[in-house]
């Protein structure tokens, strides 16, 4: 199964800018992986193994691990925040940096990721931000 990506589709002529478009190949994990050549309009399409796609990272296993810390990196920032405001603001104001940050983080994607390895990491970190 292969999955194409491109930042500038042109409708009107259905011509890909091949300098804007990627390939992911998704294969298992246990598959031996060799590198794929596609050539378009005599331009070579790169293969790339993580790839974002609608704010998703998807991997070329789709084992969510580059997604995952991606989050993990994003609420670890947000953790940090609320903690240090924690010591200047008073409990409404720290549940509604909480709330206007955290679930939306956390709950965007979540059908597709939630099933993953590493989601208890996500998990952990938004407990120890609750804490």
């Amino acid at each position: 199964m292969y999955c194409y990506t491109s930042k500038c589709f042109k409708a009107n002529q259905s011509l890909l800018n091949v300098e804007k478009t990627s390939i992911v190949r998704l294969t298992p994990a246990k598959l031996s992986h060799y590198p794929l050549s596609l050539i378009y309009v005599d331009l070579g399409l790169t293969e790339l193994g993580t790839q974002t796609f609608l704010g998703l990272y998807l991997d070329n296993h789709l084992s969510w691990k580059p997604h995952i810390y991606f989050l993990l990196h994003k609420l670890g920032i947000a953790c940090f925040v609320i903690r240090r405001l924690s010591h200047v603001l008073g409990i409404d104001a720290i549940r509604t940096a909480y709330y206007s940050y955290f679930p939306s983080l956390i709950i965007y994607g979540i059908v597709v990721w939630g099933n993953s390895d590493n989601v208890t990491k996500v998990f952990l970190l938004q407990n120890r931000v609750i804490e």
